[in-house]
């Protein structure tokens, strides 16, 4: 019996490796069973950590300080000097996991502290402290910000201006004030004809639209902090910036728009022509490549909140469609779990709640190691029997 472990994290409480680690101590148990573990990441929380599990031997890690929200953070970043490639994740820079609920403030953040751990990298390598690289991969997904990736930008020089030519500070809150896009001279900036030489790679964690109907901004604003009036004001400010952009020539489809990371992958590829890779894609060809030569008889997945948007390119629901029609059964590991969501399972696909075991969803999240245990001892108990037989 093969058994396939491929969780995701869980948002703000156990990462996929800290997961998969705690499902291979239970399974172990099973007599004659070959566990076969490989944590996933969309793009989002512990995609960095998933590269280190997988590669670690080949990767040199820095930390790059910045600052989110107005608190020192330190950003993990890896390089990969054979391939010249180095690798860094919007969640670790910008993400929701900094922040209190009632620090929620979409308005006012934006992703500037990403740009500038960029811009300290490049300059780094200027002053040659670090080998030259061709490659930036960033994964995308987790933030807490819906700034179009306009803060990332205007950290590495790009400028907006209102009507009176006045700088404008490039957060939600302003974007219907801008009328004007400036970049600076190379003279006074050389990172960005820096950047514009690498070859920028965008994981995102969503296929989901920036705009356009069931747009991300709709669909995970509220998770942000935004409420309707918030969504509203920020969807009429994205449009206005890319009527700008249009007037500056500058490449912008607007119902292709992609809206992982708040619309973060989208800015860099408009501005610095950063190149869109759906999670989906990346996780088949490097996450399970070690897996397709031979299926398993079992998979258990796992995802914080496992709900109709796990289908639009997130990790779980690619596992869902990459080995529903060839395993026996797939196990959903989850916080909670969307209302009905089962009915767009096929039938080998069972639920389990996490948020079962508990009084409430607060509690749930604080003893997610537990949850964890408890649900793979359910696990364990169905492959036992099977085993035994």
């Amino acid at each position: 019996m093969k058994v396939l472990l491929a969780p995701n994290s869980f948002k703000n409480s156990l990462s996929s490796v800290q997961i998969t680690d705690l499902l291979s101590s239970q399974l172990s148990k099973i007599k004659n069973a070959e566990i076969i573990e490989s944590p996933i990441s969309d793009g989002g929380d512990g995609f960095i950590e998933v590269l280190e599990y997988y590669k670690k031997e080949s990767f040199d890690k820095y930390f790059y300080e910045a600052e989110f929200n107005g608190e020192p953070i330190k950003c993990p970043v890896l390089f990969d000097r054979l391939n010249k490639t180095i690798y860094l994740e919007s969640a670790s820079a910008i993400g929701l996991r900094f922040l209190k609920k009632e620090e929620l403030n979409p308005l006012n953040l934006n992703s500037f502290s990403i740009g500038h751990i960029i811009k300290n990298i490049l300059f780094e390598e200027r002053q040659k402290w670090i080998p030259p690289f061709k490659n930036i991969i960033i994964g995308v997904g987790g933030t807490a910000t819906i700034d179009f990736g306009l803060g990332a930008v205007n950290s590495l020089g790009v400028k907006f201006f209102d009507y009176q030519k006045n700088e404008v500070k490039p957060v939600p809150g302003n974007f219907n004030l801008i009328k004007e896009i400036g970049v600076e001279d190379l003279d006074s900036n050389p990172y960005i004809q820096s950047l514009r030489e690498k070859n920028i790679f965008c994981i995102v964690d969503v296929d989901t639209k920036l705009l356009g109907k069931n747009n991300a901004l709709e669909i995970f604003g509220p998770q942000k902090g935004a409420n309707k009036k918030d969504i509203d004001l920020i969807s009429s400010g994205v449009r206005n910036v890319i009527s700008v952009l249009k007037k500056k020539n500058y490449p912008v489809d607007e119902l292709s728009l992609n809206g992982a990371g708040g619309g973060l992958a989208s800015g860099l590829s408009i501005f610095f022509g950063a190149k869109i890779i759906p999670a989906k894609d990346y996780i088949r060809a490097e996450l399970l490549k070690s897996t397709n030569s031979e299926i398993p008889d079992y998979v258990i997945t796992a995802e914080g909140r496992f709900d109709y948007q796990s289908f639009e390119g997130k990790a779980t629901g690619e596992i869902i469609k990459n080995f529903s029609s060839k395993v026996k059964k797939i196990f959903v590991i989850c916080g909670l779990a969307e209302d009905k969501v089962d009915k767009k399972l096929p039938d080998n696909v069972e639920i389990i709640q996490i948020r079962d075991y508990f009084h409430s969803v607060d509690e749930s999240i604080t003893n997610a190691s537990l949850g964890i245990k408890i649900a793979s001892e359910k696990i364990l108990n169905q492959l036992s029997d099977i085993s035994s037989n």
